[in-house]
């Protein structure tokens, strides 16, 4: 679902004008409905449009309840049982993310500081540093304190007793209470989406958002993207070093600690209490289950579940990674194979 208090709708189109549009066929659903969203298949509403991929659903159940969607036609059966209008195209998801391109055009235009918050409106209790642009629906608590050369995008809400350093960015986010953010770090930025259309990357649109939960610290020059159709969360509690990448659509549990150096792909789910050492890095569309400890410089490849200790590349169980450390020492040291 789109942030549309972020990403206004811009153009309305109706089912069969979208068809029309990308020269494409349509078959049943109502022809003169206008499409209002572009939503995930799963979470689609009435007023919505989606596409269906089999290989990214991972061949769960194909139920929506979107007014059309883009298929193809060899996954039609899939979709026998659906009542919305069906856009017959061979490439479902470029035409998705060319259409959410369309509807939410402007998207991703800077802020250009052309409306500014009135100053006198905020809690006496808030400081604002020289040279920081705050849009004016922008929402501040009390007690806040925003450093110098501060960029704050429309809509964004900064809960009570916030630190946000000098040269932060922050666009598309709602931030909790006692949230530290750190100099030159970067929240809500568009996430790295795309989909390869003959050999050339489409970008998909990023219309979602970041939400910050109580009691978070971000470090220096940290990047949290936000989702492309969904939020990414960072959990109460937690510490996120200097120089960490978290990818769009990530959700971060609580009282996690993520050293620095660490880069989570987009739409990784990691549970409470997770803690990661610098240089950790995680593959994309994986569940990292409560209490997992991952040492510095892994590479997680699949999915771990809770309370696990891990190591190595591809990460593996802690015990097994250093077994094999200390044999390949041993090994490398043998007569006639020093390395």
């Amino acid at each position: 679902m789109v942030e549309q208090c972020y990403f206004p709708l811009k153009n309305k189109l109706s089912i069969a004008s979208i068809a029309d549009r990308f020269g494409l066929e349509k078959t049943g659903g109502d022809a003169a409905l206008e499409i209002l969203d572009v939503v995930r298949f799963e979470e689609a509403k009435k007023g919505a449009i989606t596409f269906y991929d089999a290989q990214r659903l991972k061949n769960r159940v194909a139920k929506t309840q979107a007014s059309a969607c883009f298929v193809r036609r060899d996954q039609a059966e899939a979709l026998a049982d659906y009542e919305g209008a069906l856009i017959w195209t061979e490439r479902p998801y470029q035409h998705f993310a060319q259409l959410a391109d369309l509807m939410f055009a402007g998207w991703d235009a800077p802020f250009d500081g052309s409306l500014l918050i009135d100053q006198n409106t905020l809690d006496p209790s808030v400081k604002i540093g020289l040279g920081s642009v705050i849009a004016n629906n922008a929402e501040i608590g009390s007690n806040t304190c925003i450093g110098n050369h501060v960029s704050i995008g429309p809509g964004v809400k900064l809960g009570s007793n916030c630190r946000i350093h000098d040269h932060v960015s922050i666009q598309a986010s709602q931030i909790g209470d006692d949230v530290v953010i750190w100099n030159g770090s970067a929240i809500g930025q568009a996430g790295f989406g795309f989909v390869m259309d003959q050999g050339a990357p489409v970008d998909m649109p990023q219309l979602g958002s970041v939400i910050i939960e109580n009691n978070v610290s971000i470090g220096a020059n940290t990047c949290v993207d936000r989702g492309a159709l969904t939020k990414t969360i960072i959990g109460e509690g937690s510490r996120i070093d200097n120089l960490v990448q978290i990818g769009h659509g990530v959700k971060i549990g609580k009282g996690c600690v993520i050293v620095s150096q660490v880069g989570i792909s987009g739409s990784v789910d990691v549970g409470n209490y997770v803690m990661m050492g610098g240089q950790v890095g995680v593959a994309d569309n994986i569940t990292i289950g409560d209490g997992v400890k991952i040492a510095a410089q892994s590479g997680v490849h699949r999915s771990i579940e809770a309370n696990q200790v891990m190591g190595g590349t591809p990460v593996m169980p802690i015990l097994q990674w250093r077994r094999q450390s200390a044999f390949l020492a041993r090994l490398s040291t043998k007569r006639g194979n020093n390395v």
